[in-house]
């Protein structure tokens, strides 16, 4: 099993609401692999951006609601121990909140699990990440681990209205 992990974002210019750009390449990377994906965001549940990533091809979304202004990390760390997931896909930064990209190295910390940046495919067990424009490294996946999208990763299939309002937002409350 795939848990994909998904950020709100912001749109630079109009402040709106909308899909995290880095997330979107990670589920587009969860979706190309073929196999069962749980999708996590940790936040608000009546963001209408949250749509979008159902409108992607994601069956499903499990809110994890905590109620206003909290840190996901530990959140996510009780949720992805409870799943024990095989791979635990993200983007490399969100838009909204602090931004800082470390999300992901401190659950692969936490959880005392790898952590492979840059990834750009994932085939079988291989990851395939992008050094640079023309260097790219192929690495094992022969235990579970966290991937971060890199931004050389095929960028998100346009998003299907009919598929977003057929794709389920599961809310779940948690202590924060």
């Amino acid at each position: 099993m795939i848990a994909l992990l998904l950020s709100a974002g912001c749109h630079p210019v109009s402040l709106r609401p909308r899909m995290n750009p880095a997330c979107a390449r990670a589920a587009e990377l969860a979706l190309r692999m073929g196999q069962a994906v749980t999708a996590l965001h940790v936040g608000d549940p009546a963001n209408p951006a949250l749509r979008d990533y159902l409108g992607l091809g994601l069956p499903a979304l499990t809110v994890l609601d905590a109620g206003g202004t909290v840190d996901a990390l530990p959140i996510l760390i009780d949720e992805l121990a409870r799943l024990a997931p095989r791979i635990i896909l993200c983007g490399d930064m969100t838009e909204v909140g602090e931004g800082s990209g470390m999300l992901p190295y401190a659950l692969a910390e936490r959880l005392g699990l790898p952590v492979l940046a840059g990834v750009i495919a994932v085939e079988g067990a291989t990851a395939l990440q992008s050094v640079s424009p023309t260097v790219q490294r192929r690495f094992a996946l022969d235990r579970p681990a966290v991937l971060i999208a890199g931004h050389d990763a095929p960028p998100a299939r346009p998003v299907a209205f009919a598929r977003a309002r057929a794709g389920r937002i599961e809310v779940r409350p948690v202590a924060a």
